[in-house]
C-alpha cells in the first residue's frame, strides 16, 4: 500500500522484487485483484515517532536534514555528526583553478521542517522534508528499502544564491575504506 501526503498527486507504480540474469528475459503479466501471498525476508522499512529504519538501519531527523543513521545490529553511529546543506561564499574563477577544497565562509545553512511519509509499503519507505538553503527552496527525499542496509538521499533545490556554490557536508562515523 502507498500513502501519498503533503500535495503529492498519486500517480499509478508498481514496486516489486524481481530477479533476473544476465541475458534473460521475462514477460509480466499485471492483471486486477489481489496477487499471490509473497513471503519477503525481514521486515518493512517503516516510519514512526520521527524515525525511518528497516531491519538495518535507522534515520532520525533534525532541522538540517538527517540528524543521525544508526546500524540496529550494532547500536553504533554512522555519521560523526548531523549532516549540513552550506551556501559557501564562492570567491574562486570560473573553473577555481588552484582550489583543493570550498572552505570559503558559511553564508547559510539548508533548515527543513518536520519529515513527511511519501510513501509506505512493503518494500520501501520515503519520508519528505521541505525546507530551504538561504533564498533557496529545497526539497530532500530520503528513501529507505527493505532488505538493504543503505539509504537513499534525493535533493530537488532552486538554487537561487548568486557568487555561492552549495556543499552537501556529511561526516561519516568512521573511516572511508578505499
Amino acid at each position: 500500500s502507498l500513502i501519498f501526503e503533503g500535495g503529492l498527486d498519486p500517480i499509478p507504480r508498481l514496486l516489486f522484487p524481481l530477479g533476473m540474469s544476465a541475458l534473460e528475459h521475462k514477460t509480466i503479466r499485471i492483471v486486477p485483484g489481489p496477487g499471490p501471498d509473497i513471503a519477503l525476508p525481514g521486515s518493512a522499512p517503516c516510519f514512526r515517532d520521527g524515525r525511518l529504519e528497516n531491519d538495518f538501519v535507522a534515520v532520525s531527523f533534525g532541522a538540517g536534514g538527517v540528524a543521525q543513521i544508526k546500524d540496529r545490529k550494532s547500536g553504533q553511529d554512522l555519521l560523526a555528526g548531523p549532516m549540513e546543506l552550506l551556501c559557501l561564499n564562492d570567491e574562486s574563477d570560473t573553473w577555481s583553478h588552484g582550489i583543493d577544497r570550498y572552505a570559503w565562509p558559511i553564508r547559510a545553512k539548508a533548515a527543513f521542517g518536520a519529515p513527511l511519509l511519501v510513501e509506505s509499503g512493503p518494500l520501501r519507505t520515503v519520508v519528505r522534508m521541505d525546507g530551504a538553503a538561504g533564498n533557496s527552496p529545497c526539497k530532500l527525499l530520503v528513501e529507505l528499502n527493505r532488505q538493504e542496509a543503505a539509504i537513499h538521499l534525493s535533493l530537488a533545490i532552486n538554487y537561487q544564491e548568486k557568487l555561492s556554490l552549495l556543499k552537501a557536508n556529511i561526516a561519516t562515523g568512521h573511516p572511508i575504506q578505499k
